[in-house]
């Protein structure tokens, strides 16, 4: 099974992953770093600061070629709540 590093990038800082894991596909690696993006975001709301923007997963493989690019900022599920405030 091939693996994967989640590798975070915020401007010209990298953080690397020592240990990666195994996933069956790209897509399913993919699908990881999105629910930890969704996640670690979640997580600075609630403690009323947010570091998204800039920040970006990087998927290597064990040859540390990016195979993939996720940015924190396009995992958010934005929805018009317009209903919901001219109610209110």
């Amino acid at each position: 099974m091939p693996r994967y590093f989640f590798n975070i990038r915020s401007g010209d800082v990298l953080n690397k992953d020592p240990e990666g894991e195994e996933h069956d596909t790209l897509a399913s690696a993919e699908n990881e770093a999105i629910q930890s993006a969704r996640e670690i975001m979640g997580e600075a709301v609630k403690s009323g600061r947010s570091n998204a923007k800039g920040k970006v997963y990087e998927l290597p493989d064990v040859a540390g070629q990016v195979l993939s690019s996720i940015a924190f900022t396009d995992v958010l599920q934005v929805r018009d709540d317009t209903s919901a405030t001219e109610t209110e």
